[in-house]
């Protein structure tokens, strides 16, 4: 009996301590996180196709961000993304596209609606979690032309597939997030179209809880 009462003891104090240590994204997600994106964290590229002459320009073009946020959080076992924002910088259109001196301006992409994955896979220890997932984003811009700002139509972006996978790195919470389509995404006056994009976010979370 005196043998069995302290390795009783050890298995109890064993059990607190894997239920302190396990399970830790899950329950830091039970309530919503956001992820603070630098400029450096997203990386975002498409296809841009430029008709002018009777010739055909076409490359893959890296757009360059002003930084964003993702705001992530577990429900019922499920990721829940419900927020994304990623701003860009401003893009001077070509003249082939539009004669005269016109600056894109205050470019951000957005979620249209939050999304709850379906399929969400978490480890063993609960402490790592991927999903996939599909959406629509919606792009806010203006336009400076000769100086003077306006607002332009917001344009929705559709169909596009997510990946997300959050997980433990360095003891902090981790996110990787990537969305892509295939096929033309936005045209205008079949002059530019803009196709294939490709969005890759990395970043650490932010100590700051959003209630």
């Amino acid at each position: 009996m005196n043998r069995l009462l302290p390795a009783l003891s050890f298995a109890a104090l064993a059990g607190c301590v894997a239920d302190v240590d396990s399970g830790r994204a899950s329950l830091e997600l039970a309530e919503p996180r956001t992820f603070f994106l630098a400029p450096a964290d997203a990386k975002v590229t498409l296809r841009a196709a430029l008709d002018h002459d009777g010739i055909t320009d076409e490359r893959v073009v890296d757009l360059l961000t002003t930084g964003g946020d993702v705001r992530l959080s577990v429900d019922d076992g499920q990721l829940y993304l419900d927020d994304l924002t990623v701003g860009f910088e401003d893009i001077a259109l070509p003249a082939a596209i539009h004669p005269g001196d016109i600056v894109l301006t205050g470019i951000r992409v957005h979620l249209a609606q939050p999304i709850r994955c379906v399929d969400t896979t978490w480890s063993v220890d609960d402490d790592a979690a991927s999903c996939t997932a599909s959406t629509d984003l919606t792009l806010a811009w203006n336009a400076i032309i000769s100086g003077t700002r306006y607002p332009l139509l917001p344009q929705t972006l559709p169909r596009l597939e997510v990946a997300i996978e959050v997980f433990r790195a360095d003891g902090r919470l981790a996110l990787d997030l990537d969305l892509h389509a295939d096929g033309e995404l936005w045209s205008y006056l079949s002059v530019a179209r803009l196709s294939d994009p490709v969005v890759s976010l990395r970043t650490h979370d932010d100590p700051r809880h959003v209630p």
